[in-house]
């Protein structure tokens, strides 16, 4: 996680993880989680490797190991207890 707050305490957390298989140099999907500065909001989404446009993994079914990694992602932020289900 990449803390970007300012002095004051402001601003927001974010982390970008690259979704891939064998090598992150090969991926061609990022996770980006942002956390706001009150803690109490968590934004999701699953960019192209700019981070620019938004992929829908669901969709198609030649990323499914994508979304077989962004479950695995999610688990460990689970069980870190970074993350709760609704």
């Amino acid at each position: 996680m990449r803390d970007n707050r300012t002095s004051r305490g402001l601003g927001d957390v974010y982390k970008r993880q690259p979704l891939y298989n064998e090598s992150p140099y090969n991926a061609t999907c990022q996770l980006k989680l942002t956390i706001n500065e009150d803690l109490d909001h968590l934004t999701m989404v699953v960019t192209d490797t700019n981070g620019l446009q938004k992929v829908n993994i669901f969709k198609n079914k030649q990323l499914a190991p994508m979304v077989e990694l962004l479950d695995f992602i999610l688990k460990d932020l689970e069980d870190r207890q970074i993350i709760a289900p609704c």
